[in-house]
């Protein structure tokens, strides 16, 4: 059993934990089967993300965590509100990308300048 199984099975044992006791016992041994495997199916089924970086900063009197995904938007939404969202986070992209690819440029121009005027001030 690998780590990915053994974190769905601990999944679903905590998902079956929240129901309540009463209505666990009064579960069939198929129905309670068929909502473990219900719910491995659909935890097994969703894909991965192409860059997953999870992670802790300890500080001196807390702790945070950072989760960063990055993938293809698999998600379906046609109305307005998800075609202006896109347009804004486009825009907001473009601008950061942009601003980013300038800052590098202006930086290799400094470098180029810095070295040209180190080699020429001893010639």
């Amino acid at each position: 059993m690998n780590a990915e199984t053994k974190r769905l099975h601990a999944l679903t044992e905590m998902v079956m934990e929240k129901i309540s006791p009463d209505i666990r016992s009064s579960m069939t041994f198929d129905q309670t089967l068929a909502v473990k495997d219900a719910i491995l199916d659909y935890f097994a089924g969703q894909r991965k993300h192409a860059l997953d970086i999870r992670g802790t900063i300890p500080l001196f009197f807390k702790r945070f965590y950072f989760v960063l995904f990055m993938g293809e938007d698999r998600r379906t939404g046609n109305s307005k509100y998800d075609q202006c969202r896109r347009q804004e986070s486009s825009a907001a992209t473009n601008i950061v990308f942009i601003s980013l690819t300038f800052l590098l440029f202006m930086g290799f121009v400094y470098v180029v300048y810095s070295s040209f005027s180190l080699i020429f001030e001893f010639v």
